[in-house]
């Protein structure tokens, strides 16, 4: 993974850290807000009113794919979370720490062996469980205002969401030029950050990896037509038309790598899927032939995707 520590300069916070008695009035809101909503959810059928302790917030222009819609009010990468807020007409923003609640551990352990005695066709440990999938503790770890205005606030939460993803391992794609990159980063859902030189950043979020990977690759191909235009790169140098040229069809090959890539792991996974359903007894099983017809592709190129019925591989003589 190439390094994207220039992008730093990119993540001074616009608002000021909030401490003392103002820091706690500012927490009683925002838990008193919260504790309103969660009975006024209870009470009716908007599906709309967000649980940000769940990532379960709705919007009706959302993308089918997409929980935010969008203009996301909260990010989570391991075991950070940030939140843009307004209270009574002031907006903050709120990071959150988390760890798991005690016992957590043991009591997902103790529930995905019933799921493997039930032979749900479950293969994998609790330690591929992401944090949040445990049970877990939260504290509000930083308050942050003094904004102008919304957009203030929801650009130094993309700045924290940044500033973490730069460091971390879950950063897992990114390419660009110079300060206009493009990162994709896994959370509790995927993030396609897209930062710009004037210190903007923009935010694209998805729940379905396979669409992620065409988020991000969408994105970068933006990004490689905006550099057609030599004046993007904002070099003088005389060769500028042709470094723009390679600049966008290095972006292209990235883009189309990564989107490659996401697709033949994912309909990998898929088919495996398919494999391990087909093996119960009471799901009839699919029509390879027809699926293959319909997808204008030959049947051995599906067959070889199911371990029941690829060929076992021949080991060379030594």
């Amino acid at each position: 993974m190439a390094n994207f520590h220039d992008l730093r300069q990119l993540t001074q916070l616009i608002g000021k850290r909030i401490e003392g008695s103002d820091r706690d009035n500012v927490i009683a809101d925002f838990e008193l807000r919260d504790e309103l909503e969660a009975t006024h959810s209870e009470t009716t059928d908007d599906a709309t009113v967000p649980d940000r302790r769940n990532g379960s917030a709705a919007s009706t222009d959302a993308p089918a794919d997409s929980i935010y819609g969008t203009r996301p009010q909260y990010y989570r990468v391991e075991n950070r979370y940030w939140q843009h807020v307004n209270l009574l007409g002031e907006f903050w923003v709120l990071e959150f720490g988390y760890r798991p609640a005690a016992d957590a551990l043991k009591k997902a352990t103790d529930e995905l062996e019933a799921l493997k005695k039930r032979d749900y066709g479950i293969d994998f440990d609790v330690t591929s469980l992401n944090p949040w999938e445990l049970d877990e503790d939260h504290e509000i770890i930083g308050v942050y205002g003094h904004y102008a205005d919304e957009e203030q606030a929801i650009q130094d939460a993309r700045r924290m969401l940044l500033a973490h993803a730069i460091g971390s391992d879950e950063l897992r794609a990114g390419t660009g030029w110079d300060l206009d990159c493009v990162l994709l980063v896994y959370g509790m859902h995927w993030y396609t950050i897209r930062t710009h030189r004037s210190g903007i950043i923009d935010v694209r979020v998805n729940e379905d990896t396979l669409l992620a990977s065409e988020t991000y690759g969408t994105t970068v191909f933006e990004l490689a037509e905006e550099f057609r235009d030599s004046r993007s790169l904002n070099i003088t140098d005389v060769a500028a038309p042709i470094v723009a040229k390679v600049v966008e069809a290095w972006l292209r090959r990235e883009a189309a790598t990564a989107m490659l890539d996401q697709a033949r792991l994912s309909l990998r996974v898929r088919m495996e899927g398919l494999d391990r359903i087909q093996q119960h007894p009471d799901i009839p099983e699919v029509n390879l032939s027809d699926l293959a017809r319909k997808l204008h592709t030959d049947r051995p190129n599906l067959y070889r995707l199911l371990p029941s019925k690829a060929a076992p591989r021949r080991r060379r003589a030594t």
